[in-house]
């Protein structure tokens, strides 16, 4: 998210626990958003998200960040989510 935002812009990083042994972090911010279509891409492996009316997009990556992110999470017995409205 902060990667991704325009300088100046908030990002929001909450974090909340929810039991002894569990938390919620999150990771908010006020950007353009991801279409539905596109959040499918977020996790998948070489999953890069490629639109040609957003030239905000990262045109150097891969598409293995949030993979990354989510086999860490997995082996943690954990999960990472995406809740995004585009527009």
């Amino acid at each position: 998210a902060i990667k991704y935002s325009s300088n100046g812009a908030n990002v929001t990083i909450k974090a909340t626990k929810l039991t002894s042994e569990t938390m919620n972090i999150e990771v908010i911010d006020r950007g353009l958003g991801i279409k539905k279509d596109d959040q499918k891409l977020l996790f998948k492996e070489f999953g890069k998200i490629i639109d040609p009316e957003n030239i905000s997009l990262n045109p150097k990556g891969v598409g293995l960040g949030l993979w990354i992110c989510q086999n860490i999470c997995n082996q943690l017995k954990s999960r990472v989510e995406v809740d995004s409205t585009f527009g």
